[in-house]
């Protein structure tokens, strides 16, 4: 956004200057009126459309701002800022696909833009976080975050302990034995390797992770010759994942001297010349690069490309006129199985908004993908702003806070940032809620109050205070900051769940009932059924006794079927 309003002194000027004023003391509905006889002036007028989305979405009026963005980013399509705050609407109103394609629209009309760069990692990595709080809602969805954790294990061991785990949940979810097999293999365990692969080819027997699994078997056995025609197979299914399996496998698992010359098949060639030769010469984009094309698959159907896991066919093939959610899943999980993940994530948010309940598994891809957009920008921003820059730092503890959870690596990043552009809000916003995550809340305080200082309208640091109040059962406070956080943002459910509570310390039941029920009415996760409870002690307070009792049993529902995924999480442990 343009910092101050000499930049548009070629528009009328009075009328203008008094909006932006106001827009500037963030005063937005006050300066909407005097934005709209703009507007009426001259309805091809950037900063009349650009000011009026920004102060309607400013003010909750999301639909109602995107077409104003959308028509100042078809005015100046060189100008980022329409389409950072378009990604901003569209994901307030849960449109994932649009709004990923608006941060990345932003990203390439300022490609040297630091700042366009921490928005789009922004709205990644609170997707991805989204995400993976969804999945823990249903038992399938746990057994795929548990594979999500798997994917950051620094052991095979303990990466084939999560994965256990998450066959012992759901069993029968595609994929995880697979998976499974491969990270026992790695971490030595042979026996239970073999044991886990022969269950994963019963279930799939055109499961390509799990024809890995059964190459990297045989070569350890000695049978080269049936590793040899596994690797041709899953090569000519998928270049993609042949390529991909160079990571999985053992540099040590070498064939034999010589034995390349003997190999007639080009794909097992390749790969066995490729491991012999190191990760550092030959690594799986380089092999991918020499691989040849997968088989013609011409005469397959689209159901059959998926079933055999022709990733590369499936991808290239057109979407029927009227795709449903099935043929945006089918491609977009194809798309993130070759590493096209700007490409998978669209497919696969519209496949869960198509979706009358969501796929566990295409969230588990689409967390993988958001995880790999956002390290992709910040390797995009180191090469913008070098190893120092302000932005980088911020971007980093970013990462480390909201995509690895470690908060301690994440203030470091943070006060790198800050100690190179100590004016910029965002920073010790950020700051603030990576103090409060390590338990430093005195230091949480002061950083959360100096970003306010600088804008008193950071809500995130708003949202830190609010919690620091909890703590200090100062509710009257908590409720005051909660209750900015939330005029500003109705859709802000966790916002609203924490008004919720805070209004219940103070007996203020009416309120934290018009918080709290529509969340959970909205699916906002409750895995331990304390919000339910909550809910009921709110309902007795309001004499809705017969509701109240709803509200309890539900609790203890969930309360028995997270004591019993525990349960089964210990008894999964080797």
């Amino acid at each position: 956004m343009p910092q101050d309003s000499s930049s548009v002194a070629d528009q009328p000027r009075d009328l203008l200057r008094q909006a932006f004023s106001l827009h500037q003391a963030g005063r937005y509905s006050e300066a909407l009126p005097l934005l709209r006889r703009l507007y009426e002036q001259d309805r091809r007028n950037y900063f009349a459309n650009l000011l009026i989305g920004i102060d309607l979405l400013r003010t909750g009026q999301r639909s109602e701002a995107i077409p104003f963005l959308q028509e100042a980013a078809r005015l100046k399509p060189s100008e980022e800022f329409p389409f950072e705050y378009l990604g901003e609407a569209f994901a307030g109103n849960r449109d994932f696909a649009e709004a990923f394609a608006a941060y990345r629209n932003a990203a390439k009309a300022a490609p040297d833009s630091a700042e366009s760069a921490i928005a789009e990692v922004g709205f990644h990595l609170t997707r991805f976080a989204e995400l993976a709080g969804d999945l823990r809602r249903t038992e399938r969805g746990l057994a795929y975050s548990y594979c999500l954790q798997a994917l950051s294990s620094v052991s095979a061991a303990s990466k084939a302990e999560l994965l256990r785990r998450a066959v012992a949940i759901s069993p029968d979810s595609p994929g995880i034995k697979s998976e499974l097999a491969i990270a026992e293999f790695s971490a030595g365990d042979f026996g239970n390797a073999a044991k886990t692969l022969d269950s994963a080819l019963k279930a799939d027997p055109d499961d390509l992770r799990a024809l890995l699994a059964q190459a990297m078997l045989a070569a350890h056995g000695g049978d080269w010759k049936l590793a040899f025609v596994l690797l041709d197979k899953i090569g000519a299914r998928s270049k993609a994942s042949l390529a991909t399996a160079r990571r999985d496998w053992p540099e040590e698992l070498l064939a034999p001297s010589g034995t390349e010359a003997d190999i007639a098949q080009i794909r097992p060639r390749l790969f066995v010349s490729c491991v012999r030769n190191g990760k550092e010469v030959c690594s799986s984009h380089s092999l991918s690069n020499d691989l040849p094309r997968a088989e013609n698959t011409a005469g397959l159907s689209r159901s059959s490309l998926f079933k055999q896991q022709r990733w590369e066919a499936l991808a290239s093939r057109p979407l029927p006129a009227n795709p449903n959610a099935q043929d945006w899943s089918f491609r977009g999980l194809a798309f993130s199985k070759i590493g096209e993940c700007f490409k998978a994530i669209p497919d696969l948010e519209r496949a869960l908004a198509h979706s009358r309940l969501p796929s566990p598994q295409d969230q588990f891809f689409l967390s993988i993908c958001y995880a790999a957009e956002a390290g992709a920008v910040a390797d995009q921003l180191e090469k913008i702003g070098g190893q120092q820059s302000a932005a980088l730092h911020l971007v980093r503890g970013d990462v480390w806070l909201r995509l690895r959870s470690d908060p301690k690596n994440a203030i470091l990043e943070y006060q790198a940032a800050r100690a190179m552009d100590a004016s910029n809000p965002a920073t010790s916003e950020r700051l603030a809620a990576a103090q409060l995550e390590a338990g430093d809340t005195e230091a949480a305080k002061l950083s959360a109050e100096a970003a306010l200082k600088i804008d008193p309208n950071r809500l995130s640091a708003k949202r830190t205070l609010a919690r620091l109040a909890m703590d200090d059962r100062d509710y009257p406070r908590a409720v005051e900051l909660l209750r900015q956080v939330t005029q500003f943002d109705r859709q802000d459910m966790s916002a609203q769940v924490e008004l919720a509570n805070a209004c219940s310390q103070i007996g203020q039941a009416d309120e934290a009932f018009r918080n709290l029920a529509p969340a959970l009415s909205a699916g906002y996760p409750d895995e331990k059924g304390s919000l339910h409870y909550l809910l009921g002690t709110i309902l007795v307070k309001l004499g809705k006794s017969d509701d109240a009792q709803r509200a309890f049993r539900r609790a203890r529902e969930l309360s028995q079927h997270f004591e019993q995924s525990g349960r089964e999480d210990q008894s999964a442990r080797p």
